[in-house]
């Protein structure tokens, strides 16, 4: 509903946005809020807490926003601030320019605001060329994680082990293989014909929810020790937004289905290649001295920012539209 009103009333704003706006059906804290607090009190609590959570989400965003901008442009809200001799802050509206500020943000706040410790104790188109193209770009120059920071929540949380990491990443590359054939598929061949696209949002994730359902009931026969290492963060494969990001990707620009399949696997095997190396990272620093606040989220988003700008390197090898 959202997204035909954005279309209908604001289409600059909804074009500028893209794929984002129908990406908000997977924000993990949507789901994580109703997981964690609504199904356990009554709705008027549960509305105050779902306006308190995205207040916050909106003010974290534009704090980062606000400096980007100002560092990146030398404006704000369109405005020039700092003047016509400002030397732009490239970094600063690069994808990794984000992941700093997210990571500033996180340990200013761990300093300012008491831990848990403290509180505890004070109380088929184009060629194979092309289709190669689109595999080596999912992977290295728009990376799910790196580049469009899809992806992000069980790429945090899962991301303190090497095996664990890579088994999560093979099944992210599974589903992300075939649902995005199978979305393809349900797209062109029936919601097209139909005149029903509008309702792609909700017949993709469908068709996500029940595959990633499949993926959970044979781990959870043949390997039930990677089933209880990978905990809620297999069947949360479902709101994966990286997952949906693929489908919606492949429609706005109109690939083919091997263009589309090459996305797919590229993109499942570059988010796969984010979080082993990260993994691989937090496995050599868990004992190394950090400073206080900067532990957990905030260094790992800082080193996230510095893995996307060393995936900055890739981008002259092939760019994707």
């Amino acid at each position: 509903m959202v997204d035909i009103f954005l279309k209908a009333y604001f289409p600059a704003m909804s074009e500028t946005l893209g794929p984002y706006v129908g990406l908000i059906i997977t924000n993990c804290i949507i789901m994580g809020r109703a997981e964690a607090f609504a199904q356990f009190n009554s709705p008027i609590p549960s509305f105050f807490d779902g306006l308190a959570n995205g207040i916050g989400y909106a003010l974290v965003l534009l704090f980062i926003a606000f400096f980007r901008e100002l560092l990146g442009f030398g404006s704000l809200f369109g405005f020039n601030i700092l003047g016509p001799n400002w030397v732009s802050w490239t970094l600063m509206i690069m994808p990794p320019g984000a992941f700093f500020m997210l990571g500033i943000v996180i340990w200013i706040s761990k300093r300012l605001l008491p831990s848990d410790e403290d509180t505890a104790k004070g109380a088929q188109k184009h060629d194979r060329h092309t289709s190669n193209g689109h595999f080596f770009a999912a992977i290295f120059t728009n990376n799910m994680i790196l580049s469009n920071f899809l992806g992000m929540c069980s790429y945090i949380a899962v991301s303190s082990e090497i095996k664990t990491s890579l088994s999560l990443g093979q099944a992210v590359t599974f589903v992300l293989t075939f649902t995005t054939l199978l979305n393809y598929l349900v797209y062109h061949y029936i919601l097209v014909p139909l005149g029903i696209e509008y309702l792609r949002f909700i017949v993709f994730i469908i068709v996500i929810a029940a595959f990633v359902q499949l993926v959970e009931m044979i781990i959870d026969r043949y390997f039930q020790s990677l089933y209880y290492a990978l905990g809620i963060f297999l069947p949360l494969i479902t709101v994966n937004c990286a997952i949906l990001g693929v489908s919606l990707f492949m429609i706005i620009r109109d690939y083919s289905l091997v263009q589309s399949l090459a996305f797919g696997v590229g993109s499942g095997l570059g988010w796969t290649l984010a979080i082993v190396m990260l993994a691989g990272i937090r496995q050599r620093i868990k004992k190394n001295p950090l400073p206080k606040g900067l532990e957990g989220p905030g260094i790992t988003l800082i080193i996230t920012g510095l893995m996307a700008l060393a995936f900055v390197g890739f981008s002259g090898m092939v760019q994707i539209q």
